[in-house]
C-alpha cells in the first residue's frame, strides 16, 4: 500500500440518489453486518467481516438486487418473471421466494441436467413452486440460455401473461444489480467511518457485485483498494466484466467512467480450481478456518474461496472481507475428511 491512509471518501449524490429512487418489491431488510477477526488471518493481518445477508429466503447479496429487478418488473405490469443461472443458483434462488412475495408466477432456466436427488437451493426452488427448465450447457455465458428464456416469456405472452425476462448476465438486468450493490458500501462507510480497511475483497462470478463495489468506491473517490477473487471464469475475463459493470452504473447516474481508473482493482483466479462449483482443499480449509475464528459460514462456491485467497495474501495492510450469502450451500457434504477433534474413549 502507499503511505496515505485508505480513505472511504465522500457519498456521491447523483449515484445514492438515483439508486434510492430505484422501484422496490419490499424484500431486502438488513444493512450489512460487521464484525472483527482479529485471530483469522494467518499473518496477523487485521480482518473485518461484512455479512451481507438481506435478511429474505436465506438472504445473501442477491437480495438487495432482486428486490429492485422485481420492482422494475411489477412496475411495469408484469405477473410472471424469468430467470436463468448455473444449477444451484443463489439468484433463483432469491428470484422464485420474492416472485412469491410479490405475487407473480416464476420460471427458472437452469444449466446442465435435472439431477437424480436435489441440491438445497433447488429444494428450495420446488417449495416456491417455480417452473424449471433445463438447458444443455455448463457456459455461465452460453446465449441458449437468453434463448430460452426469450422462448418461455413469448410463450408465456402468447397465453395472456405480462412476463419479464430477468437476465443479470446482461443490460439492464446487469446494471440494475451494480447499482444495487452500491448501497453495500455507503454503509460500509457509515459503520466503519474511522476504520476503512487497505483492501475489500469479495468473490466473484457474473461480475455484478463487484462492479457496483468498484463503482461506489470510484464515485466516493475512495482510496480503498478492491481485490476480487474468481470463482466462475478466467481472471481477464471477470476483469473486463467488473470493468464493464462498474462503468455502465456510472454512465447510468451521468459520471465520467474516467474515475475507475483512479480506483486499485484485483482479479485473482488463483483460489478457482476446477472451476465453478468444484470445491477445493484450501477453500474447505478456509470455511473451517473462518467459522472457528470468527463464527461466520461460508460456502463452498465462492466465498470460501475468496477467502482462501484472503488468507494466502501476506501482504501488509487490513482487510475487509464482504461475505455474500450462499448460506443454503454451506450444508453441501464435504468432499474432504474432516478435522474433527477426537472424542475421548468411552464418553457418553
Amino acid at each position: 500500500m502507499g503511505g496515505d491512509a485508505p480513505s472511504w471518501g465522500r457519498p456521491e449524490p447523483r449515484l445514492t440518489d438515483t439508486v434510492r429512487a430505484l422501484p422496490r418489491i419490499g424484500i431486502h431488510r438488513w444493512p450489512v453486518t460487521c464484525w472483527p477477526a482479529p485471530t483469522l488471518h494467518p499473518g496477523g493481518n487485521a480482518v473485518v467481516i461484512a455479512e451481507e445477508h438481506g435478511g429474505f429466503a436465506f438472504g445473501g447479496n442477491k437480495v438487495r438486487q432482486v428486490d429492485i429487478l422485481l420492482g422494475q418488473a411489477r412496475q411495469a405490469g408484469a405477473d410472471t418473471v424469468v430467470t436463468s443461472a448455473g444449477p444451484h443458483s443463489n439468484l433463483c434462488r432469491v428470484v422464485a421466494a420474492a416472485a412469491r412475495a410479490a405475487g407473480l408466477d416464476v420460471h427458472l432456466v437452469l444449466r446442465g441436467e435435472p439431477p437424480a436427488e436435489p441440491s438445497r437451493n433447488q429444494v428450495l426452488y420446488e417449495l416456491a413452486g417455480a417452473r424449471l427448465h433445463w438447458v444443455r450447457t455448463t457456459d455461465a455465458f452460453d446465449p441458449v440460455q437468453a434463448e430460452t428464456m426469450t422462448a418461455i416469456a413469448d410463450e408465456a405472452r402468447a397465453n395472456g401473461s405480462t412476463t419479464a425476462v430477468v437476465d443479470v448476465r446482461t443490460a439492464p438486468g446487469s446494471t440494475l444489480c451494480a447499482l444495487a450493490t452500491t448501497a453495500v458500501v455507503d454503509e460500509l462507510a457509515d459503520a466503519l467511518a474511522d476504520r476503512p480497511p487497505d483492501r475489500i475483497m469479495l468473490a466473484g462470478g457474473a461480475g455484478n457485485t463487484a462492479g457496483g463495489v468498484l463503482a461506489v468506491l470510484a464515485a466516493r473517490r475512495a482510496t480503498v483498494s478492491l481485490v476480487v477473487a474468481s470463482a466462475l471464469a478466467p481472471a481477464a475475463q471477470l476483469r473486463a466484466l467488473v470493468r464493464n459493470r462498474a462503468a455502465a452504473a456510472l454512465d447510468r447516474v451521468g459520471l465520467p467512467t474516467a474515475l475507475l481508473d483512479e480506483v486499485s482493482l484485483e482479479v485473482t483466479d488463483g483460489q478457482l480450481g476446477g472451476g465453478h462449483g468444484v470445491p477445493t482443499e484450501a477453500a474447505v480449509a478456509a470455511q473451517r478456518a473462518t467459522a472457528r475464528a470468527s463464527g461466520a459460514f461460508l460456502d463452498l462456491t465462492y466465498n470460501s474461496k475468496a477467502m482462501a485467497a484472503l488468507l494466502a495474501d501476506y501482504r501488509p495492510g487490513s482487510w475487509l472481507f464482504l461475505h455474500t450469502g450462499g448460506s443454503p450451500n454451506v450444508f453441501a457434504p464435504h468432499p474432504f475428511p474432516a478435522d474433527a477433534p477426537q472424542s475421548d474413549e468411552g464418553a457418553p
